[in-house]
């Protein structure tokens, strides 16, 4: 019975993967590729570029290019959020996480040594309504030396706070960077993002099965005691 409600679970788990997998391109903001000549540094500093939905949209995930100072480095760790307004400026953090171990691909090497990994991640649901939000990165930790967002030529507005969050401080202009945000268009008013029914009715299918399994357990330890 364990293993049929571990199986369940992996389904449900594998139905979400499945969504994540076929989940729409809701904003592309990436570059044509390229040495990375000014590229934004996530390891000390905080970064923030703008983005515009045209519709309702539930966000589930997002990739985005980092050129890492050293041949054969990898990113370790990020923190990553999306805001209502610049996070430098009064934004309110709508939804992020900390990530460790993020999945990567590369490296691509170019002439200037450092090499170039494209980080994807899936995100719990985030629903937004059409307009303008900011997505920050930052807070960077790699195996060997820094990482740097590469620049893009896209239309998002970036910005950069060094060392603080006062705009009238330390906010300053920075090259707009390269990312794309994936998720589905949502018809109708937007609400809370919930799974599929049927991947619901797969987690309380194994969720029951394990309960089930534990009663038996304690069931069957009353007896042998009892005896």
């Amino acid at each position: 019975m364990f293993k049929q409600a571990v199986a369940a679970l992996c389904v449900a788990g594998a139905m979400a993967c499945a969504s994540q997998a076929q989940a729409l391109v809701l904003y592309d903001n990436f570059s044509s590729g390229g040495p990375a000549s000014s590229a934004a540094n996530i390891f000390n500093d905080r970064q923030a570029n703008s983005f515009t939905l045209a519709a309702n949209a539930t966000i589930t995930g997002l990739d985005f290019q980092v050129w890492m100072e050293d041949q054969g480095a990898t990113l370790s760790s990020f923190q990553w959020g999306i805001y209502s307004a610049s996070p430098f400026s009064g934004g309110v953090l709508l939804g992020g996480a900390t990530v460790q171990g993020p999945t990567q691909s590369g490296p691509l090497a170019n002439p200037y040594g450092v090499n170039e990994r494209l980080i994807t991640l899936g995100t719990a649901p985030l629903a937004l309504a059409a307009g303008t939000y900011w997505l920050e990165v930052g807070q960077a930790a790699g195996s060997t030396g820094r990482g740097y967002w590469e620049v893009s030529h896209g239309p998002s507005t970036a910005l950069q706070a060094p060392g603080g969050v006062n705009c009238g401080q330390d906010c300053v202009d920075a090259p707009s960077n390269s990312f794309r945000l994936l998720g589905d268009i949502t018809a109708g008013p937007i609400s809370a993002a919930v799974p599929e029914p049927a991947t619901w009715a797969m987690l309380i299918l194994g969720f029951m099965s394990v309960g089930a399994m534990v009663r038996r357990q304690r069931a069957h330890l009353a007896l042998s005691h009892a005896a």
